[in-house]
């Protein structure tokens, strides 16, 4: 059935283009972002790097629905999903050519994870890569046009579901997150409390507004009658009415700051003896490394929901775990002490500025002590039961779509090496 399929390199069949080096003399706060290996993996958020539009030339622009391929460290094959922005080296944007299918071209890419995982185990350097040379020297069987895009439409179709549980996922921790903000962070429901106390000290209404003025320009008496109106009564209730000093400056009274470790159990994931890139038979437990999944495994490390950093290469993503995973000796795992803690403790985590707990010198490094001692400012526990209640409806419907898209996964990659392997003509299917 695969007569009609030739053979070709991979470098025969698009052209690679590396990003940018971007040196950081070129950094801005108020530019266009530059995408690394890590914006891949956890998306564009404070600690991306930006750079002036006029530094970017044509050929290291990035722009949404862009295939891309890290060839250094964390290889990976990659849809880019955002907006325009500056492609930084280690990466290539890759383009298909004339005969080949761009969305096909990822699926072949894709099925070479392995090949390209032993070329980088195989560099004797501090962090191994894929070269051009690799990408020659790999072979490839190529169907004609039309199969091509057959294929690429089967598997599209479990991609396209991915992406939009993706976004809906997405959706509902900006929600999470919004809310973890609003009282722990900028202590809202504490901030309206407080100004309506200085008005209620106050003789007449233009006094109290002078007041609440002087002490928090944001939150004038009209708008704490709406924000409270707006607030379950029950709520309001929970929070203090004044904030007062600590080690991490005003808090809410009552509420104590505590370390990570008193808090949460901390340890480092370890090395298996095996691992697969794409997941097949016994090896469908994933892999977890500091920038995301990278891989399959026979069985669990954990079974029980984390929270995972990376330790080693990358630092900076934390990512919430509730299903069997295997975390790789380049992440440090955190078990929340109760369940009320766990999705506080993780939200929190995108508050820490890991950049500054950097111990490395040839490359990011992050130590459980450093991660232990890290400051907390933790509320009394029935603002954490009702924060948690709150919150626990969202990270379920999370873990949910999660699921699904690991189930869809699982199917793509199972029907990824049969659908290449040129046996069954895909143009007849459907």
């Amino acid at each position: 059935m695969g007569n009609e399929w030739s053979a070709h390199s991979l470098y025969e069949l698009a052209d690679y283009v590396n990003g940018r080096a971007t040196k950081p003399s070129e950094l801005v706060a108020d530019g266009i972002p530059v995408i690394k290996i890590a914006e891949l993996h956890r998306g564009i958020s404070d600690r991306t790097n930006r750079i002036p539009v006029k530094s970017v030339r044509d050929r290291h622009w990035v722009r949404n629905g862009d295939l891309l391929f890290a060839w250094s460290g964390s290889v990976g094959v990659h849809v880019y999903r955002g907006p325009d922005a500056a492609l930084n080296q280690h990466i290539f944007r890759v383009v298909a050519r004339d005969t080949i299918d761009q969305r096909f071209l990822r699926y072949l890419l894709s099925a070479q994870m392995d090949t390209f995982q032993a070329f980088v185990e195989n560099k004797k350097t501090t962090m191994g890569h894929v070269t051009v040379r690799d990408l020659k020297a790999t072979s490839v069987r190529v169907p004609p046009l039309p199969e091509q895009r057959a294929i690429a439409h089967i598997l599209g179709t479990l991609d396209d579901k991915i992406e939009l549980n993706r976004r809906m996922n997405q959706t509902l921790e900006e929600m999470a997150r919004a809310l973890f903000r609003s009282w722990f962070v900028d202590f809202d429901p504490v901030r309206a409390k407080a100004t309506l106390r200085q008005h209620d000290l106050h003789a007449n209404e233009q006094e109290a507004i002078a007041a609440s003025n002087s002490q928090d320009s944001e939150w004038t008496v009209e708008r704490v009658r709406a924000y409270l109106d707006a607030l379950d009564p029950q709520i309001v209730d929970l929070f203090p009415d004044r904030l007062v000093d600590s080690e991490l400056g005003k808090i809410p009274e009552g509420w104590e700051v505590k370390a990570l470790g008193d808090m949460a159990d901390i340890s480092s994931g370890k090395r298996p003896a095996r691992r697969v890139s794409v997941a097949d038979g016994e090896m469908q437990i994933p892999l977890w490394g500091g920038n995301g999944p990278m891989g399959f495994v026979a069985e669990a490390l954990v079974d029980f929901p984390i929270m995972l950093t990376g330790r080693v290469g990358t630092l900076g993503s934390v990512f919430r775990i509730t299903a069997p995973c295997w975390p790789s000796d380049n992440t440090l795992i955190m078990r929340a002490n109760s369940t009320e803690l766990f999705n506080f403790l993780f939200l929190h985590m995108s508050t820490i500025d890991f950049d500054s707990l950097n111990r490395g010198s040839t490359q990011p490094l992050l130590t459980q002590g450093d991660l232990k001692v890290q400051r907390a400012i933790t509320p009394t526990g029935d603002v954490l039961d009702r924060f948690s209640e709150l919150t626990a409806d969202l990270f379920d419907k999370i873990d949910r779509g999660r699921r699904q898209s690991q189930s869809l996964r699982l199917i793509r990659d199972c029907l990824l090496p049969w659908l290449l392997s040129g046996e069954t003509q895909v143009r007849s299917i459907g």
